[in-house]
């Protein structure tokens, strides 16, 4: 009797995984698979944990920062459509951007990644150093950097009536150009173009005061890079440099008021409606009343030159006695020296 028997054969594949040494960064060297899965986080449980620890840990500090506002607008889709210039400025009273000291605070304290402290105090235009390599004929590389062109200059201001001194790189000179001013590059350039905190600050200066004309501008603006000018830049300020006149030999030496006069169309609106008043009042003077505005006015500017000329008459009186008394003293020498010689009594009165 033959028994057959039905032999199975299987195939059986095992796979081994193990983690690779690839992810620890710590200082000590690991000994080996079993210090690998020793320091891994079996359960979800603990990594929610550390994740609210820390969110508990951020918004702590940022309490403590008197920032409670600041993690309440982070939240909103307004704050978030922001740019990062016009965030630093945003929710600010006019109480606040009068105080110079408040807005200075934000210049010194703010720091947006990729744009440096100087950009962000003057208008760039979105210009900032890059860096490169530099490659010589051997083909060896080296670092290099490209610097915006920047320049310091004066602006003035028709809406805020007054002059400002920024730094302006080459790029912002020629878009105030193209927009036609000053003021208008300030209102209409767009914040991701305009890339200044004191572009935004000027921007909102402008709106609050074409908003409300009773508005005040302080005095000094917020800490900004002084305009710098030479002696000679200086003395031509104060001193302006007036062309020499050609006058024939004739008039050199006699009274040339009327030529220092202006005339009607050197004169602008006011001065010239005053003109023509005195040239009214000239030719009927008998009718003519001393309380008029005109002549009450060149009474009070005739009072306040004399009131400012008297202390340099009363030195200049003092400066002549002592004059005289000096020639009296020395003509009285003279007497008493004539007298002693001459063997003469001096009368001591």
């Amino acid at each position: 009797v033959f028994e057959y028997r039905q032999i199975f054969v299987y195939d059986v594949f095992c796979f081994f995984f193990f983690q690779a040494e690839d992810g620890i960064r710590d200082f000590c060297l690991s000994r080996g698979l079993g210090d690998v899965y020793k320091r891994q986080v079996v359960s979800t449980q603990s990594t929610w944990v550390i994740i609210v620890k820390a969110q508990q840990n951020m918004f702590l500090s940022l309490f403590k920062q008197n920032c409670a506002q600041i993690s309440k607008m982070l939240f909103t889709s307004s704050f978030r459509a922001l740019h990062s210039t016009e965030r630093a400025l945003h929710g600010l009273s006019p109480k606040d951007l009068q105080s110079k000291e408040y807005i200075n605070n934000i210049l010194n304290k703010t720091n947006i990644p990729k744009k440096t402290k100087r950009s962000l105090r003057g208008l760039f235009h979105g210009k900032q150093p890059k860096s490169g390599l530099r490659t010589c004929f051997s083909e060896k590389k080296s670092i290099r950097r490209w610097k915006p062109n920047i320049f310091d200059k004066e602006f003035f201001s028709d809406v805020l009536q007054m002059p400002i001194s920024l730094e302006t790189s080459s790029s912002a000179l020629r878009c105030i150009r193209k927009y036609g001013g000053f003021d208008n590059y300030i209102l209409m350039t767009e914040p991701s173009k305009l890339d200044s905190i004191y572009g935004e600050y000027l921007r909102k200066l402008m709106l609050q005061k074409l908003n409300d004309p009773s508005f005040q501008i302080p005095a000094e603006l917020p800490k900004q890079r002084p305009f710098k000018l030479s002696n000679k830049e200086k003395a031509q300020r104060i001193y302006p440099y007036r062309p020499p006149i050609w006058h024939p030999p004739a008039l050199r030496h006699t009274d040339l008021w009327r030529l220092r006069c202006k005339r009607p169309s050197e004169m602008n609106r006011h001065e010239y409606a005053q003109f023509q008043e005195i040239e009214s009042m000239a030719k009927n003077l008998q009718d003519v009343q001393t309380s008029h505005p005109l002549l009450k006015q060149e009474r009070e500017d005739n009072k306040r030159d004399e009131e400012l000329l008297e202390a340099d008459r009363i030195k200049v009186l003092q400066r002549l006695e002592r004059v005289k008394n000096k020639k009296y003293l020395k003509k009285v020498k003279e007497m008493n020296l004539e007298a002693q010689k001459t063997g003469y009594p001096i009368d001591k009165k």
